[in-house]
């Protein structure tokens, strides 16, 4: 949500602001729910609660309390292999942000290719020294190849489907007594 704000900040011109204008506008996007609990904040310094950097921390430590980092660390490892590649992409540099990976871009590539489907599997493991950015780009080059063929192939088929009903037709023309 935070880094949604962000953006809504900036877009609005509200950043140029002051701190006080900010924190009102996030509260008010956040709903009655985040203003109820805004309520409720112990600020640790006179002018905090008109600091949006320290309402975002805050609320923060509001909704999760504590970090499992266990927790996390099963929550990225069952992000389901899915297509299109790039949102399993996006799930796992999620999941993996939040998990305290000392080789993130390590576990990621090993992810990625633990829960390919076969045919990807197999041309992932085939690489020799793969990182994480190699892997990407098969990846991805495997995924658009793959609509490639089913586009030649429908076309194929629908071109054979075309010329068998024109012969088919030529055929009928010639054979008919007149």
């Amino acid at each position: 949500m935070e880094t949604q704000v962000e953006i809504y900040l900036v877009a609005s011109g509200a950043v140029k602001k002051d701190g006080a204008v900010q924190v009102a506008i996030i509260l008010n996007c956040a709903g009655p729910n985040i203003v109820d609990i805004f309520d409720q904040i112990q600020w640790t310094e006179g002018g905090d609660e008109k600091k949006p950097d320290k309402l975002f921390e805050k609320l923060e430590a509001y909704c999760n309390p504590r970090k499992n980092e266990v927790l996390e660390s099963h929550r990225f490892w069952m992000v389901p292999y899915q297509e299109p590649f790039d949102n399993f992409l996006t799930e796992l540099r999620t999941r993996a942000n939040s998990r305290n990976f000392q080789e993130k871009d390590r576990m990621m590539r090993d992810k990625i290719i633990f829960y390919a489907t076969d045919k990807l599997q197999e041309l992932l493991l085939r690489e020799d020294k793969i990182n994480l950015d190699k892997a990407i780009k098969i990846c991805r080059a495997y995924e658009q190849s793959n609509k490639h063929v089913k586009e030649l192939i429908e076309s194929t088929k629908l071109t054979h489907t075309v010329n068998k009903v024109t012969h088919h037709d030529k055929f009928k023309k010639k054979n008919l007594p007149t």
